[in-house]
């Protein structure tokens, strides 16, 4: 409710009554003889009545000045607000120009100077992209403001590491502390390993997103959907896991995209979506994303837009691999340094935290050394070390080895609330520390070779 406008058009209709009041009183003053026979009385009667019409009419003029420079400052306001929200979001393109992995591309339109959608996408190491696309109840500044702090705490819990569910959970907690409003948000979140496609994402009640398939087509991602953030504390949300292949194409959006309406009342829909996504696909991110507003504009045709319109596409390329590095290393003790580094490499590039570097080293230290002490007795023989991040903030590292078949983990753990001597046969302590340093240990014989594979998570926050 615009209160100022609401006293100004009060005071311009009060400033017309009286003047209509006056020229009544002063034609029926003449009639009935009120002035007498001189015309001062009726001089005196209109300088009254025209001073108090002048009153109001200059009180009129200047709320009306200051209505109009109040709605200056206002829109001078929005327009600062709209540079700084489109400021604290990525509209730079391309978005990563060193990276040859994947295309993205966003762009928001807004109902009004300012939104209350918002996406975002960021590293959080050398090879996790993460993606964000968010809806917050209502329009305007409220919206805005609510749209910065969800965005500003979703950035800052994803850089801590942990899943996409994990992230949704802790933020959701976090928005509800003062929030007197009552306000929320629905917001979609992805982490994507660029090596390898994998894709792990969680959903805040958010729309389901937009994938091409193996036929190259659109469709529907049906995740599950948890409740919005800002309403209820502790809610558990579900990750879900894909894998994008190349060339496959991912493409979220708010609800504006399908909520767009014509004169007619008609929403353009999922049904509208996926038909203008399929008769545009193969397309670079920025094309489509711009096809798709344009067949939304087609649709509304004269009609006003309904909701801020925000749309996310990337388009993944891959890398030609799995993701996994390894190097050839001779078995022998002497190369432990050599494989340790390699490893660390890796794991540095990943900003892997040292406490956790530190128990990887520990039990691949005790494997290699096995190998290089058991593998080949009698001849000299070489051991591949390879390591990969199947799932974000996993580390998975293998060893294999073309020397005798031997499953370490096939040894029964001794039973450390004994002494030494009370354990009998010496020895299986190294595999058994590895076994409780690392969360997966395996052991395959294949293709002539030994194969043994451990995992460990090196973010749980």
């Amino acid at each position: 409710m615009n209160r100022p406008l609401i006293r100004l058009s009060i005071r311009f209709a009060a400033g017309l009554l009286l003047m209509a009041c006056a020229t009544s009183v002063i034609s029926v003053g003449f009639a009935r003889g009120w002035f007498g026979n001189t015309v001062f009385g009726a001089v005196v009667m209109v300088v009254v009545f025209l001073g108090l019409y002048v009153y109001f009419f200059f009180i009129t003029m200047r709320d009306m000045l200051n209505l109009t420079r109040e709605s200056e400052r206002e829109t001078a306001e929005l327009g600062i607000a709209n540079r700084i929200q489109t400021g604290i979001l990525p509209t730079v393109y391309p978005a990563f120009p060193d990276r040859t992995e994947f295309d993205i591309h966003a762009l928001m339109i807004p109902t009004k100077q300012v939104s209350g959608d918002f996406y975002d996408y960021f590293f959080i190491d050398d090879r996790h992209l993460v993606m964000v696309i968010a809806d917050v109840t209502g329009k305007g500044i409220p919206a805005a403001l609510f749209m910065v702090i969800a965005r500003t705490a979703i950035k800052n819990r994803s850089r801590q590491g942990g899943a996409p569910s994990e992230i949704l959970y802790d933020v959701n907690n976090h928005l509800i502390e003062g929030n007197a409003a009552k306000m929320f948000v629905s917001a979609w979140i992805g982490m994507l390993d660029i090596f390898t496609g994998v894709l792990v994402s969680s959903n805040a009640g958010h729309e389901c997103p937009v994938m091409t398939g193996e036929d190259g087509r659109f469709a529907v991602v049906k995740d599950k959907h948890g409740l919005v953030m800002g309403l209820r504390k502790n809610i558990k949300y579900t990750d879900h896991e894909t894998k994008l292949k190349p060339g496959e194409t991912l493409f979220l959006y708010t609800d504006g995209v399908i909520d767009a309406e014509n004169e007619s009342r008609e929403r353009f829909g999922v049904k509208g979506l996926i038909d203008t996504l399929n008769r545009h696909t193969g397309m670079a991110p920025m094309e489509l994303s711009e096809e798709v507003l344009e067949e939304i504009k087609r649709h509304e045709k004269k009609q006003d837009q309904f909701d801020d319109i925000t749309m996310l596409v990337l388009c993944y390329a891959g890398t030609g691999g799995e993701g996994y590095v390894e190097t050839e290393l001779p078995a022998d003790v002497e190369s432990l340094h050599s494989a340790v580094d390699f490893v660390n490499a890796e794991l540095e590039r990943v900003r892997c935290p040292g406490r956790m570097t530190r128990k990887i080293d520990l039990a691949l230290e005790e494997l290699f050394v096995n190998i290089a002490n058991y593998a080949y007795p009698d001849k000299e023989g070489k051991v591949v070390v390879r390591i990969g991040f199947p799932k974000p903030f996993v580390a998975q590292v293998e060893l294999l080895d073309c020397g005798i078949p031997y499953d370490p983990l096939s040894r029964e753990d001794p039973d450390v609330s004994l002494s030494f001597k009370e354990r009998g046969a010496p020895g299986g302590l190294g595999i058994f520390m590895s076994k409780q340093i690392m969360d997966e240990l395996e052991y395959e014989y294949a293709d002539g070779r030994n194969h043994m594979t451990m995992r460990k998570r090196y973010a749980n926050v």
